[in-house]
């Protein structure tokens, strides 16, 4: 996927809902914020524009139209929040969250949609790594009571990673995968950063070992799992660990006589592992044996 395709898909979903509201607000009864013909119309021709990736195009439209000083509030609100996409979609993020903002100091936007905007305003933020900022708005956004998918405490708690705040970003990872649906495999390997961080390592390796259940032909998460054990001092267990991937083919000979010599200071004697992983370790460390003697 390319670099553009990518932030189409990205803003995709936040666009797609303003254009919902931009259309049930047309057709609304006349005690609804509504919009004349003539700024309806030039909002939907933004808003194709930004269909066909023709972004600066839009701002140009949109900014001529800002220009009008016969907008109602609630059309300004409609067109500084369409503004805000056109901007978002260029990662032109602090335009953007500017144009978010002043869709907000309007006050007329109905409490919904201004919900999105003030969402898409976190994210915004957090892309221009306004990490404090994103948080503070999502943070006010949940306590609002909204309905709020897993993925924005996951966005939540990658804001507070960023701050190095992890025991808030542990919070909200948990409660985002327990009302997960699927087995969401980033924010499993996020919480495993996460926990590491913390130095919590037997939570760290109860996540890989998750991982590892769904993705055992994965060496990057065996090895991770062996560190974690080593990390606690459990160095058995790593080595344990590291016999499995090996076994499993998932480790080269090198990697592995690299691995092994590693642990071989911790051991004397060899570790009790269970067969066939003693003689594979065996055989590895005969061999990073023999090879360090001949040189």
């Amino acid at each position: 996927m390319s670099g553009k395709q990518a932030r189409s898909d990205r803003f995709r979903l936040w666009f797609g809902a303003a254009a919902t509201w931009l259309v049930l607000a047309a057709g609304a009864e006349a005690a609804e914020p509504t919009l004349s013909k003539k700024v309806y119309d030039q909002i939907t021709g933004a808003q194709t524009l930004m269909e066909q990736e023709q972004h600066p195009q839009a701002v140009s439209q949109l900014q001529t139209l800002l220009q009008d000083a016969d907008l109602s509030p609630y059309e300004r609100a409609m067109v500084n929040q369409t503004l805000g996409y056109a901007y978002a979609a260029q990662e032109q993020y602090a335009e953007s969250a500017a144009a978010f903002q002043q869709s907000l100091d309007t006050g007329a936007l109905p409490e919904e949609s201004a919900q999105i905007v003030r969402y898409n305003m976190a994210q915004i933020l957090i892309a221009a790594e306004r990490y404090a900022d994103g948080a503070a708005i999502l943070e006010d956004w949940l306590a609002t009571g909204t309905e709020a998918e897993p993925r924005a405490r996951v966005l939540l708690a990658q804001a507070y990673t960023q701050l190095e705040q992890y025991d808030r970003a542990e919070r909200h990872l948990l409660q985002a995968i327990s009302q997960a649906t699927e087995f969401q495999e980033p924010w499993h390997r996020l919480l495993v950063s996460i926990y590491i961080e913390q130095e919590k390592f037997s939570e760290a390796a109860g996540v890989l070992r998750r991982l590892l259940g769904h993705f055992p032909e994965k060496k990057t998460y065996w090895l991770q799992l062996s560190q974690t054990y080593s990390g606690s001092e459990q160095h058995e267990q790593a080595a344990s660990t590291l016999a499995m991937a090996y076994k499993q083919g998932l480790l080269r000979e090198r990697e592995a006589l690299q691995i092994v010599s590693y642990y071989l200071p911790h051991f004397s004697p060899l570790p009790p592992l269970p067969p066939p992983f003693l003689s594979i370790f065996v055989h590895c460390v005969k061999t990073a044996s023999n090879n360090t003697a001949s040189h």
